[in-house]
């Protein structure tokens, strides 16, 4: 995945993840509507990643259960390759 910065006409801004992110979001079982929570750290040798974790479809609602292990995943990226690895 790749993590990019849009830049709005009003001058207000996003972050977005793309490519591959279908492909991380069905393997990882995120859905339409879930709230998603992403974490951006360097690991020891300075590389970027990033951690995701799914909240479900409304993060207020107390009775839903989320298996936080099964939904979460990590990547950082490989200076040799320029693939991600979870």
């Amino acid at each position: 995945m790749v993590l990019r910065k849009w830049e709005y006409r009003n001058g207000s801004r996003s972050y977005v993840l793309t490519k591959n992110w279908y492909k991380v979001a069905s393997r990882k079982g995120f859905n339409v509507g879930d709230s998603v929570g992403v974490w951006f750290f360097r690991d020891t040798n300075g590389e970027p990643c990033f951690a995701l974790a799914n909240f479900g479809q409304n993060i207020n609602n107390t009775q839903k259960s989320v298996d936080h292990t099964k939904n979460t995943g990590t990547a950082c990226s490989s200076s040799t390759s320029g693939v991600t690895k979870e």
